[in-house]
């Protein structure tokens, strides 16, 4: 599959951005828009595994110092639900889970990797 790497800095749910906390990780796509997979009821087009490192601080250098790590499946259509699988410092023994959604401009559905302008994240952390 092909492998997406990104960065960018993390928002509230007020479209504020964080101060000091940013995510990176990346996604490998492992099927394309034209393989439909059926999961239930819901049909999910395009996907990949995904592995994201949300960084809730770090010292002045930049180095990380308190991080969360999420690890899971997306899908262009419905976005996906991810295990929360550990972190540092406190949330060394985290774990949950995220639900992730892709946000579209304009409401396009389109490729969840290459045409989103950002993600819409929402968590249950179990510390």
């Amino acid at each position: 599959g092909t492998v997406f790497l990104f960065q960018g800095p993390l928002f509230f749910s007020n479209a504020t951005e964080i101060p000091g906390a940013n995510i990176t990780g990346t996604c490998t796509k492992t099927q394309s828009q034209e393989q439909i997979l059926d999961e239930g009821s819901e049909v999910l087009m395009g996907g990949g595994l995904c592995r994201f490192s949300y960084i809730l601080s770090s010292d002045q250098s930049g180095f990380p110092l308190q991080m969360i790590n999420v690890v899971g499946e997306m899908f262009d259509l419905a976005g996906g639900t991810m295990s929360i699988t550990g972190g540092t410092d406190s949330y060394a023994a985290a774990s949950g889970h995220a639900l992730v959604q892709p946000l579209y401009e304009n409401n396009n559905l389109t490729d969840v990797f290459l045409e989103t302008t950002g993600y819409f994240v929402q968590a249950k952390l179990l510390l």
